[in-house]
């Protein structure tokens, strides 16, 4: 869930398919999620000429905070 959100902070290509490649992608898990629904928040930190970078929370139906993630696409 989190790359697929990350993923989606960088463009897409003229057929509006994504290109972005995970690289590195790390997961901090810090609770246990409550209920039946997550919400992913991605946000693009960096773009450079061939590597970007990006973070991501998720949260519970309840709005807690049960996991954040970076990662290093290339392609984007």
């Amino acid at each position: 869930m989190a790359d697929v959100a990350k993923c989606n902070t960088f463009e897409a290509d003229e057929h509006n398919r994504q290109t972005a490649v995970t690289v590195d992608l790390k997961t901090t898990f810090i609770k246990g999620a409550k209920g039946e629904v997550l919400i992913a928040h991605a946000e693009r930190i960096k773009k450079g000429r061939t590597l970007g970078h990006a973070e991501c929370s998720i949260y519970d139906e309840n709005n807690n905070l049960v996991a954040r993630a970076s990662g290093i696409f290339a392609n984007c």
